[in-house]
């Protein structure tokens, strides 16, 4: 055989030598975003691949501090109702030219609009299961204005009734809201009572010369721990360990 032949065949059979290294390749699975396969040194014992990032358990996830149920008024009322038995004092509104303090969308109570006999509205939200959440925050941002207004409270109902919240006008800093300005009250709940729904009550002296307004833009809904909840000033306010009529769906108080 000539030399040149002889050169040509060492050459074919180096080319498929290393064509068969490249191809020999370890037979794990990796995902198609990891880097390209192991060759595999015939010479050299498999070494196991380590990734080039260091693997951390993930970290554990807190509750959410989104709302799961917002209401902001806009053009309905999201279930939340005046309780007919005592009246439709509270009225949807929607002011474009005149927006209330910045909001275009809110419920509004004005007492120079109720019948003199009246003196007192509360409104019914609808209920919220607990998703097996042992906190909840209740937050409602609203506006008081007028000497009318005597007080306002929300109340917390499942098998019972519950003060949540309660400021009045013999209250040290009044009932009425700063000026200029909506107040966001926020309220811890305790959900291993049950799936609550919420009342929001307000009294009133609409005699004249009085005059008065209540109204509330946003009420949210969360599944968490309030970051900053305010003082329950309920007072003597019943509950319905006290009264077990309370936890009926015709629940009165003092209103009439």
């Amino acid at each position: 055989m000539s030399s040149w032949m002889t050169c040509v065949l060492i050459l074919i059979v180096g080319s498929i030598g290393s064509q068969c290294l490249r191809r020999q390749v370890s037979s794990r699975d990796w995902p198609e975003d990891e880097p390209e396969y192991e060759i595999i040194d015939p010479n050299k014992p498999e070494v196991s691949f380590r990734s080039s990032t260091t693997s951390r358990p993930p970290a554990p996830v807190g509750p959410t501090s989104a709302p799961v149920w917002s209401c902001g008024f806009d053009g309905h009322d999201c279930g939340i109702t005046n309780d007919q038995i005592v009246g439709s004092y509270f009225v949807l509104k929607t002011n474009q030219m005149r927006p209330l303090l910045g909001k275009r969308h809110y419920l509004l109570l004005n007492i120079t609009d109720i019948k003199p006999l009246s003196s007192g509205a509360r409104l019914i939200t609808p209920y919220f299961e607990t998703r097996h959440s042992p906190q909840g925050c209740l937050t409602i941002d609203y506006v008081i204005r007028g000497k009318g207004v005597k007080d306002m409270i929300v109340w917390q109902q499942e098998k019972e009734n519950r003060c949540l919240w309660s400021q009045g006008s013999d209250h040290s800093s009044g009932v009425e809201t700063p000026p200029q300005e909506w107040r966001k009250l926020s309220l811890s709940i305790d959900l291993t009572y049950g799936s609550p729904r919420f009342f929001i009550e307000t009294h009133f002296d609409n005699r004249p010369p009085n005059e008065g307004l209540v109204a509330i833009s946003e009420i949210q809904f969360l599944y968490t721990q309030c970051r900053h909840n305010f003082v329950n000033n309920c007072g003597q306010h019943r509950t319905s360990t006290e009264d077990p009529d309370l936890s009926t769906d015709d629940y009165v108080n003092d209103l009439p």
